[in-house]
């Protein structure tokens, strides 16, 4: 009977019916289409840490993530650091999540500062032009040159300094945190310290488990706190959903909402309804 009553409806009022329909299908598509993003973005928000070069991470004492993160450890602990045994190359990062002018685009970005000397913090894939940068020098996200309407040889400004771009880098734009690179040296101008650095980035042996040696790290080296890679993408990925979970309860919540506006005002004629 239920069935019967329906086709009535749509036979008697198929355009209401088809709007009804359609607008609840929006409405949901809605929801569907922003969460798709948010789960993209969830990846991409993690996508430095998982791709550098790195089996351990190293930072501040009590520090686990990137994402909102403020690490500071003093530059002699790249020594004491080396010295642990597994541990066969460490390359250290400075970082800062600042504002990033490109053309008329603005953007909260991972600002990591690298050396020449060290340079397997940086991309790991150009699109074009360098992998490496000097001082006054910035590779800046392809995606984010594209928008932005500049190319290689345009400028870049962070916080108040501008910066020639000589490099474009592939995997690593996200709406909430593209990637840009500097020189340490300018970095370290703009946050106003010298002789810190923000991570040390440890690969291990052949053969030497990086749990183990973090742990040593942490035994032998005072005031870090050092993660395998494994372990600090994990943590950096929760602390992005953690800070992600009421976006997508409030988009939810909207689309809900939308459907259900969309359909009260969506005009109708029923029929009859039938006795059972």
């Amino acid at each position: 009977m239920i069935l019967r009553w329906t086709l009535r409806s749509f036979l008697e009022s198929p355009f209401a019916v088809a709007g009804s329909a359609a607008a609840v299908a929006a409405a949901l598509a809605l929801v569907m289409l922003f969460e798709g993003i948010w789960q993209g973005e969830a990846k991409q928000v993690v996508a430095y840490a998982e791709n550098v070069d790195a089996d351990v991470w190293v930072m501040q004492h009590g520090v686990a993530n990137m994402h909102m993160a403020t690490s500071l450890i003093p530059d002699d602990r790249r020594a004491d650091v080396s010295e642990v045994q597994g541990v066969v190359d460490v390359a250290p990062i400075l970082y800062l999540n600042t504002l990033v002018t490109a053309g008329e685009r603005q953007a909260f970005s991972y600002v990591v500062g690298i050396t020449e000397f060290a340079p397997r913090g940086g991309p790991w894939s150009i699109a074009r032009g360098r992998h490496t940068v000097r001082p006054g020098e910035a590779i800046i996200p392809e995606v984010l040159a594209s928008l932005s309407g500049i190319d290689l040889a345009g400028r870049v400004r962070i916080a108040d300094r501008w910066f020639d771009v000589v490099g474009l880098s592939r995997g690593t734009y996200s709406m909430a945190n593209p990637v840009t690179f500097v020189h340490a040296t300018d970095l370290a101008d703009l946050m106003s310290i010298q002789g810190y650095d923000s991570y040390l980035l440890v690969r291990t042996a052949s053969g030497a488990s990086p749990r183990d040696v973090a742990r040593r790290i942490e035994q032998t080296v005072e005031g870090v706190s050092a993660l395998t890679r494994t372990d600090f993408v994990e943590s950096d990925r929760r602390m992005a959903m953690q800070m992600g979970v009421e976006i997508i309860q409030l988009i939810t919540t909207i689309g809900r909402a939308l459907a259900a506006i969309l359909v009260a005002f969506t005009p109708t004629r029923s029929p009859s309804r039938p006795t059972c």
